[in-house]
Formats: C-alpha cells, structure tokens, sequence
C-alpha cells in the first residue's frame, strides 16, 4: 500500500477577513476521493447495496466524513482521516491534491456568497439540499453546507490562492447597508 502523501495548504487563508461581515476564511486539509461507476444504475445499485440512498445534488454525512452527489456517475467522499471506506466494485480516485477545501464562516456566510455566484443561494430548494457546484466570480466551486454559517468551498488547487484573494477583496468591498446586495 502507497504512504499517504501529507496536504500542504495551498493559500494562505488563515483567519478573519478585513471587512464589517467579520467573516473568517480557512484552508483545511481533507482527503478526497472521486468515485465512479460506468452508468448511473450501477452507481445507484451500489450505493443501495451499501445501505446508501443519495440522490443527484445531495449530501450524505457517514461517521467521518461527508459524501456528496453532484454528476449522476460520481460522487466525492470526503474526510480528515483519509480512511475511506468504499462499497466494493466502485472505481476511486484520490484527487485531495488536486483540490482545496476553504471553509467561510460568520453569521453572513452564506449570505455573503450568494451575492458573488451565478446560483440563488436564496432559495428553498438549494439551501435544502445543502450542497452545489457553481461559479463564483469566474472560478469553478463546489459548496456544501450544515449550517448557513459554515460554508465548506472546494476549488481546483491551481487557482486557491487567487480565489482566496478574491475573496478578501469582495469582503472589503462589501457594503452590507447597500440594498442591492
């Protein structure tokens, strides 16, 4: 078996960002792994067979970690210990080198981002499924939250510290007494 290679943060996201939301933005290091199958049914048959209902565009939380659903033949199964424990038959794929994790949290969270992505954060359906692949500004991120207050952001490891720029200079220029935001 292969040694675990360690996760470096890629940016250097590490405490409150400068602006009146009083929003905190993190780096933490998750191990991810992009499952697939070769057609949906055979994902679904899977997932059943392991006790597993997780429909397209949702989350699942397992004892460490946290699956989510978003392509009809793939899903990411996520966690900080880097145990992943997989339905036999299913193909994986370690890409926790390829990604970071961010999480922004304040009370305005998510609030916050729904002023920025091309999604309505807003609406009843997507806060209740809690997870989403969207653009923010112009970078490719997938979301999922628990709480409105805890964002989790996953972006390609190539552009996290420029997202992570952006992100600071929209919390500066953020003006939560404009109406139109």
């Amino acid at each position: 078996m292969l040694d675990k290679l360690p996760i470096n943060n890629a940016t250097d996201a590490t405490g409150y960002l400068n602006g009146p939301l009083e929003l905190r933005l993190d780096e933490r290091p998750l191990f991810i792994q992009s499952i697939q199958a070769t057609d949906a049914q055979f994902l679904n048959t899977c997932l059943k067979k392991a006790a597993i209902e997780l429909p397209v565009g949702s989350k699942r939380k397992p004892d460490d970690g946290i699956q989510l659903r978003i392509w009809p033949n793939k899903y990411l199964d996520i966690n900080e210990s880097g145990q992943h424990v997989l339905p036999k038959g299913l193909n994986a794929t370690d890409i926790g080198h390829g990604q970071s994790c961010l999480r922004l949290r304040g009370v305005n969270a998510l609030h916050f981002l729904a002023n920025y992505t091309v999604a309505d954060l807003r609406s009843q359906p997507i806060r209740k499924a809690a997870v989403l692949r969207t653009k923010i500004g112009h970078y490719d991120a997938l979301l999922w939250w628990d709480s409105t207050r805890d964002i989790h952001v996953l972006v390609d490891r190539s552009y996290a510290q420029s997202f992570v720029d952006y992100i600071r200079a929209l919390a500066l220029r953020h003006d939560p007494a404009d109406k139109s935001l």
